[in-house]
């Protein structure tokens, strides 16, 4: 299946459900978009923003993370939406970054709670899913503003790292 109506950018897709998730455009607007896997049928769109437009290409960068029945995204613009998975309602927005990203947003669960972990060119930052919330969040600024890998936790370490010899590896405390 391919939709030639979601524009340009670097948004891949999210399959769960039977259903496809991706960042797309149309007109001057960025929009999260949900397809049905087996017709193609498109089943909601979002709007998210305003199109990122800048010399290292036009449109979204990251692609959408779905945990439950919330789809999660970032948009070329550095917005985070939260929508529901059945008639992509937004939940919240949060986090407005001065540039882009590129790196698709994630689920860890530490310190007793599930995390959503955005890495958007100023910072590495934990999110409350439900709400938005920001629980913490740790300065991380790549070169050119290419935040590109999604952060990896492997125990009580969390990983991120990008252009420009840019990284962090944190402890995650088990109580907090």
């Amino acid at each position: 299946w391919i939709n030639k109506d979601v524009g340009l950018g670097y948004s891949g897709y999210a399959v769960t459900g039977g259903k496809l998730f991706t960042l797309g455009l149309r007109g001057d607007t960025e929009l999260l978009i949900a397809v049905d896997a087996t017709s193609g049928k498109e089943l909601w769109a979002t709007p998210v923003g305003p199109i990122l437009k800048n010399g290292w290409g036009d449109g979204p960068r990251g692609t959408p993370t779905v945990s439950g029945d919330t789809v999660f995204a970032l948009s070329g613009q550095g917005t985070v939406i939260a929508a529901k998975v059945g008639d992509g309602k937004e939940i919240w927005k949060a986090i407005a970054a001065k540039d882009p990203g590129y790196s698709s947003p994630s689920i860890i669960e530490a310190g007793g709670q599930r995390q959503l972990m955005i890495w958007h060119p100023e910072a590495l930052s934990s999110l409350d899913p439900e709400s938005g919330k920001e629980y913490w969040s740790v300065p991380l600024k790549p070169m050119y503003g290419m935040s590109i890998m999604a952060p990896r936790k492997f125990g009580d370490l969390l990983y991120a790292g990008g252009i420009g010899e840019v990284s962090v590896l944190l402890k995650l405390a088990k109580d907090k």
